[in-house]
């Protein structure tokens, strides 16, 4: 099926109109190109990041400053560890999968939205 994208619309092929919120469309249509970026990159942790344990949660905090960056669980820690350069996103969902009873699939997704929040606010880098 084909489709017209106009100014807020959509115009199937059966001539049905549709309403379309473009902003919406866009979101996630930038979220599916950032997942597909991600997928097919190494990940590596930005070096100018440290982690310090605090009770149960790790602590990401800019190296030079000490200026805490962001809280995360014990998953989330594993995840920005496996992030040296080396491993893709296959390699995490494996590692992950294998410590914690959680099915790939799902682990998948979690994982990508973990790493397009890390991405986001520069705790790591694609190469």
């Amino acid at each position: 099926m084909s489709a017209l994208f106009g100014a807020g619309i959509i115009l199937p092929t059966s001539g049905s109109i549709v309403n379309f919120d473009i902003l919406n469309y866009l979101r996630h249509a930038w979220k599916a190109l950032e997942a597909a970026e991600i997928e097919g990159a190494r990940l590596v942790r930005n070096p100018s990041v440290s982690m310090r344990i605090e009770d149960r949660y790790r602590i990401l905090m800019h190296a030079d400053s000490n200026i805490d960056i962001l809280k995360l669980n014990a998953v989330a820690a594993d995840i920005w560890q496996l992030c040296n350069g080396q491993n893709s996103v296959d390699d995490i969902v494996r590692e992950v999968t294998n410590h914690f009873d959680v099915e790939p699939d799902a682990c998948r997704q979690d994982i990508l939205l973990t790493l397009m929040a890390f991405k986001g606010i520069g705790v790591i880098s694609l190469s």
